[in-house]
């Protein structure tokens, strides 16, 4: 159960730097604050579902690989897309998810195309894997973002972003990528 000791330790990690963060007002620690709560829960999900694995193909390094080079090739695909292919209109939330999704399957066969076996189990942890790296470094992306208003550096934003997108991480992109990666 080593995901649990992941999730335990980042949290108190996490809480920790938000407290230290508030009290002392050091801009140096806000990057910290950032990679830790966006990464924190696709981080402890990857570490659980790694645990599950079905077959010896899947390794750690395989795992990291698809987790860093799937999440940042799928946030990339997707800006440039939704950049140049949507426009305002009803249709551009279903758009954005589409494109996504599509970006991150992409990513999920480019990077799983040498396997020898390739079992359900295995795709859904693999996509799964894409999924939450994209969340992670889609997360990192809007807490940042967050932090910058018209009144100046917002820690309460930034601590609320990651908040409602760590909620949000388990049912979102690494679920759907996951489905994706069983059926690919």
């Amino acid at each position: 159960r080593a995901w649990l000791r992941i999730f335990t330790i980042g949290l108190l990690l996490w809480v920790l730097s938000v407290v230290v963060t508030y009290t002392t007002g050091n801009p140096n620690l806000l990057p910290t604050l950032v990679l830790l709560g966006s990464f924190l829960v696709p981080v402890t999900f990857v570490a659980w579902a790694f645990e599950r694995r079905d077959s010896g193909e899947i390794t750690a390094e395989m795992v990291f690989r698809t987790f860093f080079v799937g999440g940042v090739l799928g946030v990339l695909g997707a800006s440039v897309l939704e950049t140049y292919l949507l426009y305002p209109s009803m249709w551009l939330y279903v758009g954005v998810g589409l494109i996504e999704e599509g970006v991150k399957l992409v990513a999920l066969a480019l990077l799983t195309r040498r396997l020898a076996v390739k079992s359900m189990r295995d795709g859904i942890i693999l996509g799964a894997t894409v999924g939450f790296g994209f969340s992670a470094f889609e997360s990192a992306g809007y807490a940042l973002t967050s932090l910058f208003t018209t009144q100046g550096l917002s820690l309460t934003d930034l601590v609320t972003t990651e908040l409602l997108r760590g909620l949000l991480a388990p049912v979102g992109h690494g679920l759907w990528t996951a489905i994706l990666g069983g059926l690919l």
